[in-house]
């Protein structure tokens, strides 16, 4: 379920997935609507794996990014190989990943650490993995191997962000440059002028985005869960959008028309004569206090 909140500090769904795609992060290519997006995460596919058998350096790469081809390579036992993501993953400073090895595959034998995305990560996905079982594993470029599982931040990441360059330097110490070589080769052939003009395009559309005002931002996100939101969530998005108006504006408007009735544009409230003017003030008072907070929230809470 989305809130109101855009998601703060909260893991995505697929919804959230779809939805917020462009607007938190970017993955070329993105199939949203296919068994890819799951409820936990988006799975990654296969660009390249590479790994030596202790002569010769055995690897498996996509023949062109965007095919579908089938591919295979066969991981022997106890081997440790490298996996570098077809999918490109460039993240805002609003949110993190982790990334996880397929329940399937784990099955099989084969394992990785979990490892974490930094906000602001601009990358294919790069994992060391091993095959810990006694037999052989067949592995397909049409295989998806791990799952991103994205999480919201409450407020903007800085520092230093971890470059592909960078790991492949780790892995270079590990394994040797020519293990490491097939991974580069597949990112150098993976930019093309066609997919580095895609994905810049989408991480230029998630930069607009994210340079909206907060108010544009909000009004979208209750656009979309009024008129676009197809879950049983819906209508409680409706009533917290509801409330949070009603906080901004209505109450504002009531402590107005109960100290100006006379004024233009002041509500008709039933006057009695009674009430003393104590709790008047009190009710005037208590109504500009929430509204100042709600205002207070807005205006100064970090997104």
């Amino acid at each position: 379920m989305r809130d109101l909140s855009g998601g703060l500090g909260m893991a995505f769904s697929n919804e959230d997935i779809r939805y917020r795609h462009k607007k938190r992060f970017v993955i070329t290519p993105f199939n949203g609507n296919t068994s890819q997006c799951k409820p936990s995460g988006y799975d990654l596919s296969v660009g390249s794996i590479s790994f030596s058998d202790g002569n010769n350096v055995r690897f498996l790469i996509r023949s062109e990014v965007g095919e579908n081809d089938s591919n295979s390579v066969t991981i022997p036992p106890s081997t440790n190989f490298i996996v570098c993501s077809r999918e490109k993953i460039t993240c805002s400073r609003r949110v993190l990943c982790t990334v996880h090895a397929r329940a399937t595959l784990s099955a099989q034998g084969i394992v990785m650490n979990p490892v974490t995305i930094d906000p602001g990560f601009d990358g294919h996905i790069i994992l060391f993995m091993r095959n810990v079982s006694d037999s052989e594993i067949n592995i397909s470029t049409s295989e998806k191997m791990f799952t991103l599982i994205f999480h919201g931040t409450v407020s903007e990441a800085d520092g230093e962000i971890t470059s592909n360059e960078a790991l492949l330097r780790t892995y270079k110490k590990s394994f040797g440059d020519n293990v490491t070589e097939v991974i580069e080769n597949y990112i150098d052939n993976w930019n093309s002028p066609e997919n580095t003009e895609v994905h810049e395009a989408a991480v230029a559309e998630m930069r607009k985005f994210r340079s909206r005002s907060l108010w544009r931002r909000k009004l979208g996100h209750i656009n979309h869960n009024i008129f676009g939101a197809r879950d049983q969530h819906a209508l409680k998005s409706f009533s917290m959008g509801s409330a949070r108006v009603f906080l901004l504006f209505g109450l504002p408007y009531i402590a107005y028309s109960i100290l100006f009735p006379q004024s233009l544009f002041a509500a008709s409230f039933p006057r009695i004569e009674e009430v003393d003017n104590t709790i008047i003030s009190a009710t005037v008072a208590a109504l500009i206090t929430g509204s100042l907070w709600m205002w207070g929230r807005l205006l100064f809470t970090k997104r």
